[in-house]
C-alpha cells in the first residue's frame, strides 16, 4: 500500500528513462538501460510483453506471430541473424540476457516441388546451385549466368541503387528467361513485388548472409522466450514493465524530453516523467503522440510511406496439434527438419514444427504443427473470405498427408488463426527509415524496424538498440 499512496500523492512517476513499447527493441532498450544503472519504465499498450515479436498462450500450446493488438511487427517465426553483424547476439551480450539459442539452423528452407523432389534453399553456393537446378529447372549455363549476376550484383555501390526497382534493373541487365529465377529466389525472403524492391536494399540484404535460430528457453515457448529473457534482467535490475497503458502524448518542455502521458483501457491517465523517451514503435504512430514541430516535415513523409509499405495483406494458419512427431514417409523415420518447408504449388505458402526446437511450444510429449499461407495485398487480392483461405490452407493440409505417412493418426485437434494484416519485419522498398533520434529535441530516441541502421530482420531491431544505448549512456554519463 505505500507504493500505491506515494503514486496517488504526486499522480507522477518519475524515472531516468521511459520506453514506449515492449517489443523486441524495447525490451533490449530497456535491459540494457538498467543494467547499467538507469532507472528505467517500460510502458505497453497491451497485456503481455513481446508484442507481435513474440508468442501467445492457446490451450497450453505457445503460437507463434504475436499479439495482433501490439504495435510493433512480428518479426518472423524464427530468430534471423546477420552473420557479419551478429547483433542480436551482442545485445544480449550488452544486457546480460541468458537466451538459449538453438542453431544456426541449416538448410533455411526445404523446398518441395513435390514428395520426391525436394532440394534445401540457401545462401550457400552449392544450396543455390540445388535450388536454381532441382526447383526451377535452370540449366548448368543458366545456373552459372544466375550465380555470376548476383554475385556482381553485390559488389556494387548500394547507395547508386537505391531508388532503382529490381524490375527495373532486370530489365536492363538480365535477359528475360532468367527473370523469373529472381523473382522466385526474391519471393521466399517476402522481397515483394518486383516493382517496389529496391535494388539497393537488396545489395544490402546479399552482402550480410543471414544465420537462423530458434529459442529453447525453460519456462515458456518460442521467441516468447527471447522476450522473457530480456524482462528477467530488467526486473532484476529494479526496472519496471507497466503493461495496458497506451501512450498519449510525448511530453515537451523548451525542446526537451519531460516524460509521456498515458491513459489505461478506462481511459484514466497516468503521467511518467523522465528527461529520456525511447520510442520503439513503428516512426509513424509519433505523429500522433508527439508535437508535429518537433518532427522534420520529410521524416513525416517517408513515415507514411512506409507505413503503406508495411501494411497490406493476409496471413492465416491452419495449427495442427499432434501427438508425436509425424514421420516422413519415404524415410519412415521421424521429422527432424526445424525451418521453414516451403511447397511450390502455393508460393509462399508451407509448414514448419516449432516444438522441434521449443519443448515449451507445446504440452510435455505433444508436437505443434503450423501451416501458413501468406497474401500480399499489393501484388495478389486480399482473401475474399474464411473459406477461401480455409481452401488455400487445405492444400498445404493435403499435401502433408502424403509427404507424412500417420498425420491422420497422431493429429488431436486443429484450429484456424486469420491475423489480417501481417506486415514482416523485411523492408524492401527505397523510402528512408527515421533516424535514431531528432535534432534539435533532447532527449528523444528512435529504436526498432523502422529506423534506419545495419542490419536484417530482427537485426534490424537489435543493432538500433545497441545504438541508442549507447549515445544514452553516453549522456547519462555526462550528467552525472
Amino acid at each position: 500500500m505505500k507504493s500505491v499512496s506515494s503514486v496517488f500523492s504526486t499522480g507522477i512517476a518519475k524515472y531516468d528513462a521511459i520506453v514506449v513499447g515492449a517489443g523486441y527493441a524495447g525490451l533490449i532498450t530497456a535491459a540494457i538501460l538498467a543494467k547499467n544503472g538507469l532507472k528505467t519504465v517500460v510502458v505497453e499498450e497491451i497485456d503481455q510483453i513481446g508484442g507481435r515479436f513474440g508468442n501467445t498462450l492457446w490451450n497450453g500450446y505457445w503460437l507463434d506471430w504475436g499479439h495482433r493488438d501490439a504495435k510493433d511487427f512480428f518479426s518472423d517465426n524464427f530468430l534471423v541473424m546477420t552473420q557479419t553483424g551478429q547483433y542480436g547476439l551482442k545485445a544480449a551480450e550488452a544486457a546480460g540476457a541468458e537466451i538459449a539459442l538453438v542453431g544456426p539452423i541449416s538448410p533455411n528452407v526445404r523446398v518441395h516441388e513435390r514428395s520426391d523432389k525436394i532440394v534445401s534453399w540457401s545462401a550457400e553456393p552449392e544450396a543455390m546451385i540445388q535450388f536454381l537446378m532441382g526447383i526451377l529447372g535452370l540449366s548448368a549455363s543458366e545456373t552459372e549466368k544466375f550465380v555470376t549476376i548476383q554475385g556482381g550484383l553485390a559488389e556494387q555501390d548500394p547507395e547508386k541503387l537505391m531508388n532503382v526497382t529490381l524490375k527495373e534493373w532486370l530489365a536492363a541487365n538480365v535477359e528475360p528467361e532468367l527473370h523469373k529465377a529472381f523473382e522466385r529466389n526474391a519471393k521466399i525472403l517476402f522481397a515483394l513485388p518486383m516493382e517496389e524492391i529496391s535494388v539497393g536494399r537488396w545489395i544490402h540484404f546479399l552482402r550480410n548472409p543471414t544465420d537462423i535460430y530458434k529459442v529453447n528457453d525453460l519456462e515458456v515457448g518460442g521467441l516468447q522466450g527471447v522476450a522473457e529473457a530480456y524482462a528477467r534482467v530488467i526486473r532484476q535490475h529494479g526496472g519496471e514493465i507497466k503493461l495496458g497503458l497506451q501512450t498519449v502524448e510525448i511530453s515537451v518542455k523548451d525542446k526537451k524530453i519531460t516524460g509521456i502521458v498515458t491513459r489505461d483501457r478506462t481511459q484514466t491517465v497516468q503521467e511518467f516523467r523522465a528527461p529520456i523517451v525511447i520510442f520503439s514503435h513503428p516512426v509513424w504512430d509519433v505523429i500522433d503522440a508527439l508535437n508535429k514541430k518537433y518532427l522534420p516535415p520529410e521524416l513525416i513523409e517517408n513515415a507514411l510511406k512506409m507505413k503503406q509499405a508495411y501494411t497490406g495483406g493476409d496471413l492465416m494458419g491452419l495449427n495442427l496439434g499432434v501427438s508425436r512427431l509425424p514421420t516422413v514417409r519415404a524415410t519412415g523415420q521421424p521429422e527432424h527438419h526445424m525451418c521453414w518447408n516451403q511447397y511450390t504449388q502455393l508460393l509462399p505458402d508451407g509448414w514448419y514444427i516449432p516444438s522441434l526446437s521449443s519443448a515449451k511450444q507445446a504440452p510435455d510429449g505433444k508436437h505443434l504443427i503450423s501451416i501458413l499461407l501468406c497474401i500480399d495485398g499489393i501484388i495478389d487480392p486480399l482473401l475474399e473470405s474464411f473459406e477461401a483461405g480455409k481452401a488455400r490452407l487445405q492444400v498445404v493440409h493435403e499435401y502433408i498427408r502424403q509427404y507424412y505417412s500417420d498425420l491422420d493418426e497422431i493429429t488431436e485437434w486443429t484450429s484456424y488463426q486469420w491475423y489480417k494484416i501481417w506486415p514482416t519485419a523485411s523492408y524492401w522498398k527505397p523510402t528512408p527509415k527515421s533516424p535514431l533520434h531528432l535534432d534539435g529535441l533532447e532527449g528523444f530516441y528512435f529504436v526498432g524496424q523502422t529506423t534506419e541502421v545495419d542490419g536484417s530482420y530482427q537485426d534490424v531491431e537489435a543493432n538500433s538498440a545497441l545504438q541508442v544505448t549507447q549515445l544514452i549512456l553516453q549522456r547519462h554519463k555526462m550528467h552525472t
